[in-house]
């Protein structure tokens, strides 16, 4: 099993990818996908001596999808690291008169919104509000009944 210096950059962005193994040419393409059913143009890197299966998972443990590409001439396995950013996450507040809303994108997932009175302290609770989707983004909805609040939006970990 080889990693390959040039992994591909794809970005775990929630919309499906599509990667084909390309068996005359020794390369994979991968196409990233737009959401809506099309893809980016492909781009191409190396994977050995006739690539002709591919697999997807994290296969080093980084929370990343990396590509498994099984070569038929050289009877190895190729294996494409995910050298990808993560998206920045676009948050965006609306205050009202009575409650305030934060949103972000929906197909972010693994998220928990979460409040507390004291940026001294370490006690983050949940936010109390309402959770919806609006537009393909996730949106809570917290009622200004307190005279301070501090919010944040975290990551659970695995």
């Amino acid at each position: 099993m080889t990693a390959l210096s040039r992994p591909p950059s794809t970005i775990p962005s929630g919309k499906p990818d599509l990667a084909v193994a390309n068996f005359n040419s020794g390369n994979v393409s991968v196409l990233l996908g737009r959401g809506e059913g099309s893809f980016r143009a492909a781009v191409n890197y190396g994977a050995g001596s006739a690539p002709y299966a591919l697999g997807g998972g994290d296969f080093n443990g980084d929370g990343k999808p990396d590509l498994a590409v099984a070569n038929k001439f050289s009877s190895d396995i190729s294996v494409l690291l995910c050298s990808c950013v993560p998206p920045e996450l676009e948050i965006a507040v609306a205050p009202g008169n009575s409650a305030v809303t934060v949103s972000w994108p929906s197909p972010l997932s693994g998220f928990v919104f979460q409040s507390t009175a004291s940026l001294s302290t370490t006690d983050w609770q949940p936010a109390a509000g309402t959770m919806r989707t609006n537009n393909g983004r996730l949106e809570a909805t917290v009622p200004l009944n307190q005279s301070k609040r501090y919010f944040r939006l975290r990551k659970q970990a695995d």
